[in-house]
């Protein structure tokens, strides 16, 4: 965690106090307060403890903390920015809209040299986050229902479509709910139409496959290794494709295992042929 400033309000420094004395309380000897990060969502207190201190003691404390606190549960970093320090990320109690151009101004994706560079949201100082996608061997997102799926996806779309040509990148879009995705249908960006649960996600996924196959033939005549070599040797230039798959446990039981099967075909290989893979799911632990 980078130094923060001083001059913290009265709220903050006491809130900074009442952990240490919390910490105390549980054996946990507290040498330094050494910054406070306010964020939209939660504000981050880094401690120094003593270099004996058994970091896992501390991240047993979690719970305890949380409930001392009268909060949901907190996040501890543990160890931090040094080896003898660590983190706790208190919620403010109130959640502040992100804004998508502000956190993408601030972000390196407009600039950033990776074809596929994908806007994931603002850090505690609001700087915008983004993550290289083609470097990613694939992307699995879970949560509860309304936690913000969904729109994680639509930041990741609306960054490579900003960044991005039709002829530079592909979407292959399938949700069980199809309407959260079909704002994209009448973009030039799609492989295909956006598939619903009741449509053909097994064939589209077939259809996929034969592609990467295909992409894996022309790398080998042309003795390439992956996509960004194989567009410097060939005519026409071959887009990646991001195949988005969301409320994947939705997705047709019927045929869950074949769907499973091309999934984990695709998971391996995919990225080197410009193939690449984002799941998105619900899950039942309320504390992901």
């Amino acid at each position: 965690m980078s130094k923060c400033e001083h001059g913290f309000s009265r709220d903050l420094q006491e809130e900074a106090k009442r952990l240490t004395e919390i910490c105390g309380c549980f054996g946990i000897k507290i040498r330094s307060l050494i910054g406070i990060c306010p964020g939209l969502r939660v504000t981050r207190y880094e401690f120094s403890v003593e270099p004996q201190t058994k970091m896992h003691r501390i991240k047993r404390l979690r719970d305890d903390i949380s409930l001392m606190l009268s909060v949901s549960p907190i996040r501890m970093i543990c160890p931090a920015s040094t080896e003898s320090s660590f983190a706790i990320e208190v919620p403010n109690g109130s959640d502040e809209k992100v804004n998508f151009e502000d956190a993408f101004a601030s972000s390196e994706c407009e600039s950033c040299a990776d074809p596929l560079p994908a806007l994931l949201g603002t850090d505690l100082t609001g700087k915008g986050v983004c993550m290289n996608l083609s470097k990613a061997p694939h992307v699995l997102i879970g949560g509860r229902s309304g936690s913000g799926k969904t729109t994680l996806l639509h930041n990741i779309l609306l960054s490579l479509m900003r960044t991005q040509k039709p002829t530079q990148v592909k979407f292959l879009l399938i949700s069980a709910q199809k309407r959260e995705l079909s704002v994209y249908e009448k973009t030039n960006f799609l492989l295909e139409p956006v598939l619903g649960m009741d449509e053909d996600v097994i064939g589209a996924l077939k259809r996929l496959d034969e592609e990467c196959t295909w992409r894996y033939e022309q790398m080998k005549q042309h003795s390439v290794r992956n996509v960004d070599r194989l567009n410097l040797v060939s005519k026409e230039q071959i887009p990646r494709i991001v195949a988005i798959l969301d409320e994947f446990a939705y997705l047709p039981t019927k045929k869950m295992r074949e769907l499973e099967s091309l999934v984990c075909r695709l998971a391996p290989i995919g990225r080197a042929a410009g193939i690449h893979l984002i799941l998105a799911t619900s899950v039942l632990n309320s504390k992901t």
